[in-house]
């Protein structure tokens, strides 16, 4: 059996800025797999940080969340082992009209050339890593637009209640 001490970790969600890197202490690390009303096998990965100050006047604190949710049939909980990884090129699945990514810092943004790789397994805690890029909230958008990388890894907790957070476009 292994135990959080067993694997050190940062347990931080890292946003990579092209001006730096800015790291977030996780509050929440959240996952659960679940058959869907259409009969999918749903795997929902989320971290939530802790709130830090904001230089924005419209939002004092910033509490960034990022969920990241892998739909297969043929997914069963088995798959959830050391070493396994989920890729998901796109945030946006356009045959379902669904997102299947949500990060939101400000506003809500899907994340592209997503990995979810699972390092280790404690039961129904899962250690985890998950990469991705989105738009960078912080560029002007009127100039090139500039991506934004995403990380996080910490031990996840499963939450059977949890089902993914954005259904479909807003």
């Amino acid at each position: 059996m292994t135990h959080m001490d067993d694997h050190p970790t940062e347990h931080t969600l890292v946003l990579k800025h092209a001006g730096g890197d800015q790291s977030y202490p996780i509050e929440q690390a959240v996952w659960n797999f679940y058959i869907d009303k259409k009969g999918r096998s749903v795997l929902v990965f989320r971290v939530r940080s802790e709130p830090r100050p904001s230089t924005s006047s419209d939002d004092p604190y910033v509490k960034p969340l990022w969920e990241i949710v892998i739909k297969s049939p043929a997914l069963t909980l088995e798959a959830l082992a050391p070493g396994a990884t989920f890729m998901l090129p796109e945030g946006y699945d356009y045959a379902t009209e669904e997102y299947t990514t949500d990060f939101y810092l400000f506003e809500h943004e899907d994340t592209q050339n997503n990995c979810v790789e699972v390092l280790r397994v404690d039961g129904e805690r899962l250690l985890v890593r998950m990469t991705g890029t989105t738009l960078d909230p912080l560029i002007d958008f009127d100039s090139a637009e500039q991506p934004l990388g995403l990380k996080a890894e910490a031990w996840f907790d499963r939450d059977q209640s949890m089902r993914r957070f954005r259904l479909a476009v807003d």
